[in-house]
């Protein structure tokens, strides 16, 4: 066993360390070959060279005689890498990223003019765009697109859910994904909000299943249109010039299907089931469904935006089920009663994510249903989108507002891993909050769920799930580079024991006020029982520093766990650890030396 104390102590010793370890980026002009003494001989008695290679050389800096490493400019000049250049006496602009260790940025750049080596040094600039990411009208009122309290680096005091940044993460993504929003009042299918294929579940007030999914008399008795405002919420054209943007951001990445399982915004739950049944693509009765077109494979995320006082059904409950084997996400409104998601259904089903609605400012709606059935909250106050009228937006409210929101997000994480266990991905959602301010005093009185959602952070995480690094046992120093390697092992290499050091990072380093994570091996290649297996420690931490791995003897797993009643609790699933980086091969260099 290992002392969690310990544990605890690594783990402040390498975010300390890590903060040390900060680069300043230079672009600087190398004089040509001809004017150097030698293979970077200082041309300044006041400049100390440490160590020179053919790769780098290291020399200490002036002010604070901190030691710091760049690349060797004259063994580059020889071997014809700026030859050109050189050749010519003409100036060329070269950009370096040099860790600091510590000295300031006025050092570095002193130090390296002293040396004669250099032209110019100069400090590169960091610059940002002067015109607006979107050019859709309404785009800085949503402010909810943008991070926790900051919009296009304006400060709001606003909620926000990060998804600017996550667009940003994902790019030109490929992988296209597939929403389906069960709702009435979709009304048309615009260039802002274009829809995919639809149908209408509705078997109430004399109607029966068919392909009209926006049906002319709900726009001629004057229903809300709730289903496209919903829809446009998620997926509303970006960049168009047109009214808002949607917050899962490039629609040409996303299918929509409006599937209209209400009427004029009253319904029944059993439409409902086989509305998400047609989601998940399961089997239909073709005589009782004139008109359908399956669905080419199950969706990646259903919106449910509806809901009312009951228990679950079974027959609801079933569905739920059958979609969760297809792998579809199930995204429900918690309601808008004001009371406990207990008593309102589908949010109390099991298989689904429930969420509640915050005011703008962060802070539970009064409206809004809560409890401990809630997975998240999400702003459900002061969302603009769609209306009825051709051209128009309007402010909406609602848990059925905050719902969507979330389904972004999940599709978002879809498209980051589209082969990523539904079940993985709803536990890096629930990992991927932020807290609920101080002032958010009704979440603390009636329970808010899980947090906050950032999708920055989920879609990072889902990246990593993507690339198979999602929970990882490395060499500590392996993170850092050659050169940060052999500074940290001159400078802390035996006191702190670093090649001795492994990096334990448990499920992308997320972490939650409940969860814990329990750390086991058993032999290598042998199965993980709860007989056999050894717990090696219990943490609160996503990621801790530990002696005594042993890669070629041990494989490594870990659970989740909570506590309650002071009980830990661990689940029975057992999550396997990646040690191809805490083998003895992959151990760097500097600490064979």
């Amino acid at each position: 066993m290992f002392n969690k104390i310990t544990v605890a102590t690594f783990c402040v010793f390498i975010i300390s360390m890590s903060a040390v370890a900060d680069d300043i980026r230079l672009i600087v002009s190398v004089k040509p070959l001809s004017e150097k003494l030698s293979i970077f001989s200082s041309q300044s008695e006041r400049v100390s060279l440490t160590q020179q290679s053919n790769k780098r050389v290291c020399l200490k800096t002036l002010n604070a005689n901190i030691e710091i490493c760049l690349p060797n400019f004259a063994t580059e000049q020889k071997n014809h890498t700026i030859k050109a250049q050189a050749l010519l006496n003409q100036r060329s602009y070269i950009p370096i990223n040099i860790d600091k260790n510590g000295a300031t940025n006025a050092d570095v750049i002193n130090t390296l003019q002293a040396t004669g080596w250099f032209t110019t040094v100069e400090k590169d600039v960091v610059i940002k765009s002067t015109g607006t990411v979107n050019d859709d009208p309404n785009y800085l009122l949503q402010t909810y697109l943008g991070a926790n309290l900051d919009v296009q680096g304006i400060t709001t005091g606003l909620v926000g859910h990060n998804f600017i940044d996550a667009w940003q993460l994902l790019g030109d993504h490929e992988n296209k994904v597939i929403a389906v929003v069960l709702d009435s009042g979709f009304y048309r299918n615009t260039s802002e909000m274009p829809f995919d294929s639809g149908y209408s579940f509705v078997s109430i007030n004399d109607e029966t299943p068919n392909s009209d999914y926006k049906p002319a008399f709900e726009a001629e008795i004057a229903c809300n249109a709730h289903g496209l405002a919903v829809a446009a919420t998620i997926a509303a054209q970006e960049n168009n010039a047109q009214e808002i943007v949607g917050a899962f951001g490039k629609k040409s990445k996303l299918e929509v299907h409006p599937i209209r399982v209400m009427s004029c915004g009253t319904g029944t739950l059993y439409d409902v089931s086989q509305g998400l049944l047609y989601a998940a693509a399961q089997a239909v009765d073709e005589t009782s469904t004139p008109g359908l077109v399956r669905l080419s494979r199950p969706a990646d995320v259903v919106n449910l935006s509806l809901g009312g006082l009951s228990d679950c059904p079974s027959y609801m409950q079933e569905a739920i089920n059958a979609a969760n084997e297809a792998g579809v996400m199930v995204v429900v409104a918690a309601g808008n009663d004001g009371i406990n998601v207990e008593s309102f259904t589908p949010g109390n089903c099991l298989g689904v994510t429930t969420v509640g609605a915050l005011t703008s400012s962060g802070d539970k709606a009064s409206f809004s249903n809560y409890g401990d059935r809630l997975d998240f909250t999400a702003q459900g106050i002061d969302i603009i989108s769609l209306t009825a009228t051709e051209g128009s937006v309007g402010w909406w409210e609602g848990t059925s507002f905050s719902s969507p929101l979330v389904a972004a997000s999940l599709l978002l994480a879809k498209q980051a891993a589209p082969h990523a266990d539904t079940a993985l991905l709803s536990r890096a959602a629930k990992l991927s909050t932020y807290g609920f301010s101080m002032d958010a005093n009704n979440c603390a009185t009636y329970g808010c769920g899980a947090g906050i959602l950032d999708t920055k952070k989920l879609v990072e995480v889902a990246l990593k799930i993507n690339d198979g690094d999602i929970s990882t046992i490395r060499h500590a120093l392996l993170a850092e580079t050659e050169c940060q390697q052999k500074w940290y092992v001159d400078h802390f290499g035996k006191k702190a024991r670093l090649c001795a050091m492994y990096e334990v990072d448990f499920f992308a380093s997320l972490t939650h006020d409940v969860n814990t994570f329990a750390l086991y091996r058993t032999l290598k290649g042998a199965e993980f029982l709860e007989s056999t297996a050894e717990q090696i420690l219990t943490t609160k931490e996503g990621k801790v520093l530990l002696e005594s791995i042993d890669s070629d003897m041990y494989d490594y797993a870990f659970k989740f766990c909570s506590t309650s009643s002071d009980v830990l609790i661990c689940e029975t699933q057992w999550n396997t650890l990646d040690t191809s980086n805490a083998t003895a091969q992959a151990k760097p260099a500097v600490c064979n030396e």
